[in-house]
Protein backbone atom coordinates (compact mmCIF):
# COMPACT_ATOMS: atom_id res chain seq x y z
CA UNK A 1 0.00 0.00 0.00
CA UNK A 2 1.37 3.36 -1.01
CA UNK A 3 1.92 5.94 1.61
CA UNK A 4 2.39 9.61 0.77
CA UNK A 5 5.43 11.10 2.43
CA UNK A 6 6.13 14.78 2.76
CA UNK A 7 9.49 16.26 3.68
CA UNK A 8 9.63 20.04 3.96
CA UNK A 9 12.94 21.81 3.54
CA UNK A 10 13.42 25.24 5.01
CA UNK A 11 16.31 27.30 3.68
CA UNK A 12 17.02 29.81 6.43
CA UNK A 13 19.84 32.29 6.13
CA UNK A 14 21.94 33.04 9.17
CA UNK A 15 24.82 34.76 7.41
CA UNK A 16 24.99 36.84 4.25
CA UNK A 17 26.80 35.77 1.13
CA UNK A 18 29.82 38.00 0.97
CA UNK A 19 32.06 38.26 -2.06
CA UNK A 20 35.29 40.08 -2.71
CA UNK A 21 36.47 41.09 -6.16
CA UNK A 22 39.34 39.29 -7.88
CA UNK A 23 42.79 40.31 -6.68
CA UNK A 24 45.56 40.69 -9.27
CA UNK A 25 49.05 39.90 -8.03
CA UNK A 26 51.32 41.53 -10.55
CA UNK A 27 50.44 40.94 -14.19
CA UNK A 28 50.47 37.15 -14.12
CA UNK A 29 48.43 35.89 -11.14
CA UNK A 30 44.73 36.33 -10.32
CA UNK A 31 43.43 35.11 -6.96
CA UNK A 32 39.72 34.57 -6.29
CA UNK A 33 37.54 32.35 -4.14
CA UNK A 34 34.12 31.48 -2.78
CA UNK A 35 32.95 30.87 0.77
CA UNK A 36 29.59 29.30 1.48
CA UNK A 37 27.81 28.49 4.74
CA UNK A 38 24.77 26.23 4.68
CA UNK A 39 22.23 25.48 7.40
CA UNK A 40 19.90 22.50 7.04
CA UNK A 41 16.70 22.27 9.04
CA UNK A 42 14.78 18.98 8.88
CA UNK A 43 11.10 18.54 9.64
CA UNK A 44 10.93 14.76 10.04
CA UNK A 45 14.39 13.51 10.99
CA UNK A 46 16.27 12.87 14.19
CA UNK A 47 19.00 15.34 13.26
CA UNK A 48 16.92 18.44 12.67
CA UNK A 49 19.80 20.91 12.48
CA UNK A 50 23.16 20.80 10.69
CA UNK A 51 25.69 23.25 9.30
CA UNK A 52 28.07 23.09 6.35
CA UNK A 53 30.94 25.52 5.78
CA UNK A 54 32.90 25.51 2.55
CA UNK A 55 35.76 27.60 1.17
CA UNK A 56 37.04 27.31 -2.40
CA UNK A 57 40.10 29.47 -3.08
CA UNK A 58 41.26 29.68 -6.68
CA UNK A 59 44.44 30.94 -8.31
CA UNK A 60 45.01 31.51 -12.02
CA UNK A 61 48.46 31.97 -13.51
CA UNK A 62 48.85 33.10 -17.12
CA UNK A 63 51.99 33.89 -19.07
CA UNK A 64 51.67 34.06 -22.79
CA UNK A 65 50.23 30.80 -24.12
CA UNK A 66 50.66 28.86 -20.87
CA UNK A 67 48.21 28.90 -17.97
CA UNK A 68 47.85 27.19 -14.60
CA UNK A 69 44.69 26.83 -12.46
CA UNK A 70 44.75 25.76 -8.79
CA UNK A 71 41.49 25.36 -6.88
CA UNK A 72 41.19 24.19 -3.29
CA UNK A 73 38.09 22.80 -1.60
CA UNK A 74 37.88 23.03 2.20
CA UNK A 75 34.70 22.04 3.97
CA UNK A 76 33.30 21.01 7.31
CA UNK A 77 29.97 19.19 7.41
CA UNK A 78 28.34 16.00 8.64
CA UNK A 79 28.12 14.46 5.16
CA UNK A 80 31.84 13.82 4.71
CA UNK A 81 31.29 10.13 3.92
CA UNK A 82 28.00 10.28 1.94
CA UNK A 83 26.37 6.89 2.46
CA UNK A 84 23.28 5.07 1.30
CA UNK A 85 21.77 2.96 4.06
CA UNK A 86 24.25 0.08 4.47
CA UNK A 87 26.49 1.27 1.62
CA UNK A 88 29.50 3.46 2.37
CA UNK A 89 31.36 5.39 -0.30
CA UNK A 90 34.83 4.23 -1.20
CA UNK A 91 36.04 7.83 -1.33
CA UNK A 92 35.02 10.24 1.39
CA UNK A 93 34.13 13.83 0.69
CA UNK A 94 37.36 15.06 2.22
CA UNK A 95 37.34 18.05 4.54
CA UNK A 96 40.48 19.23 2.74
CA UNK A 97 40.51 18.54 -0.98
CA UNK A 98 41.13 19.84 -4.46
CA UNK A 99 38.87 21.15 -7.17
CA UNK A 100 40.27 21.75 -10.64
CA UNK A 101 44.07 21.71 -10.89
CA UNK A 102 45.40 21.79 -14.44
CA UNK A 103 47.94 23.27 -16.83
CA UNK A 104 46.68 24.86 -20.03
CA UNK A 105 48.48 25.52 -23.30
CA UNK A 106 46.90 27.60 -26.10
CA UNK A 107 49.22 27.75 -29.12
CA UNK A 108 46.61 29.54 -31.27
CA UNK A 109 43.15 30.98 -30.59
CA UNK A 110 41.31 27.95 -31.97
CA UNK A 111 43.13 25.25 -29.99
CA UNK A 112 43.81 24.37 -26.36
CA UNK A 113 45.48 21.53 -24.46
CA UNK A 114 44.87 20.77 -20.77
CA UNK A 115 46.44 18.28 -18.37
CA UNK A 116 45.33 17.71 -14.76
CA UNK A 117 42.16 17.56 -12.64
CA UNK A 118 39.28 18.91 -14.75
CA UNK A 119 35.49 19.21 -14.67
CA UNK A 120 33.58 18.59 -17.90
CA UNK A 121 30.07 19.99 -18.32
CA UNK A 122 28.76 18.62 -21.61
CA UNK A 123 25.08 19.07 -20.78
CA UNK A 124 22.66 20.35 -23.42
CA UNK A 125 19.32 20.05 -21.63
CA UNK A 126 18.63 20.93 -17.98
CA UNK A 127 19.05 18.79 -14.81
CA UNK A 128 19.21 15.50 -16.74
CA UNK A 129 21.30 15.41 -19.93
CA UNK A 130 22.41 12.20 -21.70
CA UNK A 131 25.42 14.08 -23.15
CA UNK A 132 26.68 14.89 -19.65
CA UNK A 133 28.22 11.46 -19.07
CA UNK A 134 31.92 12.17 -18.58
CA UNK A 135 32.20 13.61 -15.07
CA UNK A 136 31.10 11.80 -11.87
CA UNK A 137 28.78 13.61 -9.47
CA UNK A 138 28.60 14.43 -5.80
CA UNK A 139 25.02 13.29 -5.13
CA UNK A 140 25.11 13.91 -1.38
CA UNK A 141 22.07 16.09 -1.97
CA UNK A 142 20.61 14.73 -5.24
CA UNK A 143 18.74 17.86 -6.31
CA UNK A 144 21.93 19.91 -5.84
CA UNK A 145 24.20 17.52 -7.73
CA UNK A 146 27.75 18.77 -8.21
CA UNK A 147 30.40 17.58 -10.67
CA UNK A 148 33.67 16.07 -9.39
CA UNK A 149 37.01 16.84 -11.02
CA UNK A 150 38.80 13.92 -12.71
CA UNK A 151 42.44 13.43 -13.82
CA UNK A 152 42.39 13.94 -17.58
CA UNK A 153 44.07 15.11 -20.74
CA UNK A 154 41.85 17.17 -23.04
CA UNK A 155 42.32 18.69 -26.48
CA UNK A 156 39.90 21.16 -28.06
CA UNK A 157 40.12 22.39 -31.64
CA UNK A 158 37.82 25.04 -33.10
CA UNK A 159 35.66 27.90 -31.90
CA UNK A 160 32.37 28.20 -30.00
CA UNK A 161 30.18 27.64 -33.07
CA UNK A 162 32.08 24.56 -34.30
CA UNK A 163 34.67 22.50 -32.48
CA UNK A 164 36.00 19.02 -31.79
CA UNK A 165 37.04 17.98 -28.28
CA UNK A 166 38.75 14.77 -27.16
CA UNK A 167 39.25 13.66 -23.54
CA UNK A 168 41.21 10.81 -21.97
CA UNK A 169 40.64 10.08 -18.26
CA UNK A 170 43.30 7.98 -16.59
CA UNK A 171 41.23 6.29 -13.87
CA UNK A 172 37.70 5.82 -12.57
CA UNK A 173 36.61 8.40 -10.00
CA UNK A 174 33.49 7.13 -8.18
CA UNK A 175 30.45 9.33 -7.66
CA UNK A 176 29.48 10.16 -4.09
CA UNK A 177 26.10 8.65 -3.43
CA UNK A 178 23.25 10.31 -1.52
CA UNK A 179 23.68 10.75 2.21
CA UNK A 180 21.45 9.02 4.71
CA UNK A 181 18.96 6.18 4.91
CA UNK A 182 17.30 5.04 1.70
CA UNK A 183 15.13 2.08 0.85
CA UNK A 184 17.57 0.77 -1.78
CA UNK A 185 17.94 -2.54 0.03
CA UNK A 186 14.35 -3.09 1.12
CA UNK A 187 14.03 -6.15 -1.15
CA UNK A 188 17.25 -7.81 0.02
CA UNK A 189 17.07 -10.75 2.45
CA UNK A 190 18.21 -9.89 5.95
CA UNK A 191 21.25 -12.20 5.68
CA UNK A 192 22.70 -10.32 2.68
CA UNK A 193 25.55 -8.00 3.67
CA UNK A 194 26.66 -4.97 1.66
CA UNK A 195 30.29 -4.67 0.60
CA UNK A 196 32.21 -1.51 -0.24
CA UNK A 197 32.12 -0.25 -3.80
CA UNK A 198 34.46 -2.25 -6.03
CA UNK A 199 37.32 -0.16 -7.37
CA UNK A 200 37.88 0.17 -11.13
CA UNK A 201 41.06 1.21 -12.92
CA UNK A 202 39.72 1.44 -16.46
CA UNK A 203 40.64 4.42 -18.63
CA UNK A 204 37.80 6.42 -20.17
CA UNK A 205 37.77 8.02 -23.62
CA UNK A 206 35.33 10.54 -25.06
CA UNK A 207 34.95 12.72 -28.14
CA UNK A 208 32.54 15.63 -28.51
CA UNK A 209 31.74 17.56 -31.66
CA UNK A 210 29.60 20.62 -32.22
CA UNK A 211 28.60 22.31 -35.46
CA UNK A 212 26.31 25.26 -36.09
CA UNK A 213 24.36 24.86 -39.35
CA UNK A 214 22.42 28.07 -39.85
CA UNK A 215 20.32 28.34 -36.67
CA UNK A 216 20.62 24.63 -35.89
CA UNK A 217 23.09 23.84 -33.11
CA UNK A 218 24.08 20.19 -33.65
CA UNK A 219 26.13 18.05 -31.27
CA UNK A 220 27.50 14.51 -31.01
CA UNK A 221 29.18 12.68 -28.11
CA UNK A 222 30.92 9.28 -28.25
CA UNK A 223 32.05 7.64 -25.02
CA UNK A 224 33.87 4.46 -23.93
CA UNK A 225 34.26 4.03 -20.18
CA UNK A 226 32.03 3.44 -17.14
CA UNK A 227 28.75 4.94 -15.99
CA UNK A 228 28.92 7.47 -13.16
CA UNK A 229 26.23 5.53 -11.24
CA UNK A 230 27.29 2.11 -9.87
CA UNK A 231 25.55 -1.16 -10.63
CA UNK A 232 25.62 -4.05 -8.14
CA UNK A 233 25.70 -7.85 -8.02
CA UNK A 234 25.03 -10.44 -5.31
CA UNK A 235 27.90 -12.85 -4.61
CA UNK A 236 28.03 -15.99 -2.49
CA UNK A 237 30.69 -16.43 0.19
CA UNK A 238 31.39 -18.85 3.06
CA UNK A 239 29.82 -16.27 5.37
CA UNK A 240 26.66 -15.79 3.33
CA UNK A 241 25.60 -13.67 0.37
CA UNK A 242 26.81 -10.12 -0.09
CA UNK A 243 25.89 -7.27 -2.40
CA UNK A 244 28.89 -5.75 -4.23
CA UNK A 245 28.47 -2.34 -5.95
CA UNK A 246 30.69 -1.88 -9.03
CA UNK A 247 31.09 0.47 -12.00
CA UNK A 248 29.77 -1.13 -15.17
CA UNK A 249 31.55 -0.62 -18.49
CA UNK A 250 29.52 1.27 -21.07
CA UNK A 251 29.81 2.50 -24.64
CA UNK A 252 27.50 5.39 -25.47
CA UNK A 253 26.60 7.70 -28.30
CA UNK A 254 24.47 10.83 -27.88
CA UNK A 255 23.16 13.26 -30.49
CA UNK A 256 21.75 16.67 -29.61
CA UNK A 257 20.14 19.63 -31.34
CA UNK A 258 19.03 23.11 -30.28
CA UNK A 259 17.04 25.62 -32.31
CA UNK A 260 15.09 28.82 -31.70
CA UNK A 261 11.41 28.78 -32.72
CA UNK A 262 9.21 31.86 -32.31
CA UNK A 263 11.33 33.25 -29.48
CA UNK A 264 11.66 29.94 -27.60
CA UNK A 265 14.69 27.63 -27.52
CA UNK A 266 13.90 23.98 -28.23
CA UNK A 267 16.55 21.44 -27.17
CA UNK A 268 16.58 17.68 -27.67
CA UNK A 269 18.95 14.81 -26.91
CA UNK A 270 18.89 11.14 -27.85
CA UNK A 271 21.48 8.67 -26.60
CA UNK A 272 22.09 4.93 -26.52
CA UNK A 273 23.94 3.29 -23.60
CA UNK A 274 25.35 -0.21 -24.17
CA UNK A 275 26.46 -1.83 -20.88
CA UNK A 276 28.55 -4.91 -20.27
CA UNK A 277 26.31 -6.12 -17.41
CA UNK A 278 23.41 -3.74 -16.80
CA UNK A 279 20.49 -2.64 -18.96
CA UNK A 280 21.10 -1.33 -22.46
CA UNK A 281 18.79 1.64 -22.93
CA UNK A 282 17.87 4.64 -25.02
CA UNK A 283 17.67 7.95 -23.17
CA UNK A 284 15.94 11.03 -24.56
CA UNK A 285 15.12 14.53 -23.35
CA UNK A 286 13.11 17.35 -24.94
CA UNK A 287 12.91 20.84 -23.45
CA UNK A 288 11.55 24.28 -24.32
CA UNK A 289 12.70 27.44 -22.55
CA UNK A 290 11.91 31.10 -23.08
CA UNK A 291 12.70 34.51 -21.60
CA UNK A 292 10.19 37.34 -21.14
CA UNK A 293 10.86 40.99 -20.28
CA UNK A 294 8.80 43.90 -18.95
CA UNK A 295 5.90 41.66 -17.87
CA UNK A 296 4.70 43.21 -14.62
CA UNK A 297 7.02 46.19 -14.29
CA UNK A 298 9.70 47.93 -16.27
CA UNK A 299 12.97 45.97 -16.64
CA UNK A 300 11.69 42.80 -14.94
CA UNK A 301 12.64 39.44 -16.44
CA UNK A 302 11.09 35.95 -16.41
CA UNK A 303 12.73 32.69 -17.49
CA UNK A 304 10.56 29.57 -17.97
CA UNK A 305 11.54 26.00 -18.85
CA UNK A 306 9.50 22.83 -19.37
CA UNK A 307 11.21 19.50 -19.99
CA UNK A 308 10.30 15.85 -20.50
CA UNK A 309 12.77 12.97 -20.07
CA UNK A 310 12.48 9.21 -20.37
CA UNK A 311 14.40 6.01 -21.10
CA UNK A 312 13.51 2.94 -23.16
CA UNK A 313 15.21 -0.34 -22.23
CA UNK A 314 16.48 -2.17 -25.32
CA UNK A 315 17.96 -5.14 -23.48
CA UNK A 316 17.48 -6.05 -19.82
CA UNK A 317 20.74 -6.75 -18.05
CA UNK A 318 21.57 -7.84 -14.54
CA UNK A 319 21.07 -5.85 -11.33
CA UNK A 320 19.53 -6.55 -7.89
CA UNK A 321 15.81 -5.96 -7.49
CA UNK A 322 15.18 -2.36 -6.45
CA UNK A 323 18.70 -1.12 -7.18
CA UNK A 324 18.70 2.54 -8.28
CA UNK A 325 20.57 3.82 -11.33
CA UNK A 326 21.05 7.50 -10.51
CA UNK A 327 21.29 8.32 -14.22
CA UNK A 328 17.66 7.22 -14.61
CA UNK A 329 15.84 8.77 -11.66
CA UNK A 330 14.02 11.07 -14.10
CA UNK A 331 12.44 8.26 -16.14
CA UNK A 332 9.09 9.38 -17.64
CA UNK A 333 9.39 12.68 -15.77
CA UNK A 334 8.32 16.27 -16.31
CA UNK A 335 10.44 19.13 -15.00
CA UNK A 336 9.32 22.76 -14.74
CA UNK A 337 11.61 25.66 -13.83
CA UNK A 338 11.19 29.41 -13.64
CA UNK A 339 13.18 32.40 -12.40
CA UNK A 340 11.76 35.88 -12.01
CA UNK A 341 14.10 38.90 -11.68
CA UNK A 342 12.25 41.87 -10.25
CA UNK A 343 14.31 44.39 -12.25
CA UNK A 344 17.53 44.75 -14.24
CA UNK A 345 19.64 45.52 -11.15
CA UNK A 346 19.97 41.76 -10.53
CA UNK A 347 19.14 42.30 -6.85
CA UNK A 348 15.99 40.24 -6.15
CA UNK A 349 15.03 36.99 -7.87
CA UNK A 350 12.38 34.35 -7.18
CA UNK A 351 12.97 30.78 -8.43
CA UNK A 352 10.75 27.71 -8.56
CA UNK A 353 11.39 24.13 -9.67
CA UNK A 354 9.15 21.06 -9.81
CA UNK A 355 10.01 17.57 -11.04
CA UNK A 356 7.41 14.79 -11.21
CA UNK A 357 7.96 11.11 -12.04
CA UNK A 358 4.72 10.12 -13.76
CA UNK A 359 4.94 6.34 -13.23
CA UNK A 360 5.78 6.65 -9.52
CA UNK A 361 3.59 9.68 -8.73
CA UNK A 362 6.59 11.04 -6.84
CA UNK A 363 8.91 14.01 -7.09
CA UNK A 364 10.01 17.23 -5.47
CA UNK A 365 9.32 20.95 -5.55
CA UNK A 366 11.53 23.87 -4.61
CA UNK A 367 10.91 27.60 -4.20
CA UNK A 368 13.61 30.10 -3.22
CA UNK A 369 14.06 33.84 -2.89
CA UNK A 370 17.50 35.32 -3.51
CA UNK A 371 18.85 38.77 -2.70
CA UNK A 372 22.13 39.83 -4.28
CA UNK A 373 24.35 42.87 -3.95
CA UNK A 374 27.13 42.92 -6.54
CA UNK A 375 27.42 46.70 -6.72
CA UNK A 376 30.05 47.27 -4.06
CA UNK A 377 33.51 47.84 -5.42
CA UNK A 378 35.20 45.03 -3.48
CA UNK A 379 32.53 43.06 -1.63
CA UNK A 380 29.46 41.29 -3.01
CA UNK A 381 26.73 39.70 -0.93
CA UNK A 382 23.95 37.13 -1.41
CA UNK A 383 21.18 35.97 0.91
CA UNK A 384 18.82 33.10 0.04
CA UNK A 385 15.81 31.49 1.68
CA UNK A 386 13.38 28.89 0.41
CA UNK A 387 11.49 25.65 0.83
CA UNK A 388 11.80 22.11 -0.64
CA UNK A 389 9.01 19.52 -0.69
CA UNK A 390 9.52 15.81 -1.44
CA UNK A 391 6.61 13.43 -1.94
CA UNK A 392 5.79 9.90 -3.03
CA UNK A 393 5.57 6.33 -1.74
CA UNK A 394 8.48 5.02 0.32
CA UNK A 395 9.14 2.51 -2.48
CA UNK A 396 9.84 5.33 -4.93
CA UNK A 397 13.14 7.17 -5.27
CA UNK A 398 11.88 10.60 -4.21
CA UNK A 399 9.52 9.25 -1.57
CA UNK A 400 12.38 7.32 0.02
CA UNK A 401 14.29 10.59 0.29
CA UNK A 402 12.22 11.42 3.36
CA UNK A 403 14.19 8.82 5.33
CA UNK A 404 17.42 10.79 5.12
CA UNK A 405 18.95 12.17 8.27
CA UNK A 406 20.29 15.39 6.83
CA UNK A 407 17.90 17.57 4.86
CA UNK A 408 16.48 20.20 4.73
CA UNK A 409 17.17 23.84 4.75
CA UNK A 410 20.04 25.88 3.49
CA UNK A 411 21.63 29.19 4.21
CA UNK A 412 24.84 30.17 2.51
CA UNK A 413 27.52 32.76 2.64
CA UNK A 414 29.82 33.14 -0.32
CA UNK A 415 32.97 35.14 -0.74
CA UNK A 416 35.03 35.90 -3.78
CA UNK A 417 38.52 36.86 -2.74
Amino acid sequence: MKRILLAITLLVVVAPKVGLAEVNIGELVVVSGEMENTILLASETKDDFSVETRFQPKMKFQKGKVGLVLEGDFRADQFSNGSVNRLNDQEERWAIGLGEVYADYTPVEWSSFRVGRQIFDWSVTDTVSPSDLLTPFDLTRPIDRERIAVPAISVKLGEDSKFLEAVAISKVTPSRLPQGNWDLFADLPANVSVAEQESASRAQLAVRGKYLIGDWDMGLVLYDGVGFSPNARIESSPFGARLVPFYDEVQAGVASVAKEFFGSIVRAELGFFDHEVGDDFWSYVVSVDREFSDLFRDTDHLYVLIQYSDQVVANHGEKPEGWVDFRRIFDNSVTLKSTYDFDDTDTWSLSAEWAHAIDDSAGYGEVSLLWKNHHWEIVSMEIETGINIFYGSRRTFWGGYNNNNYQIGRASCRERV
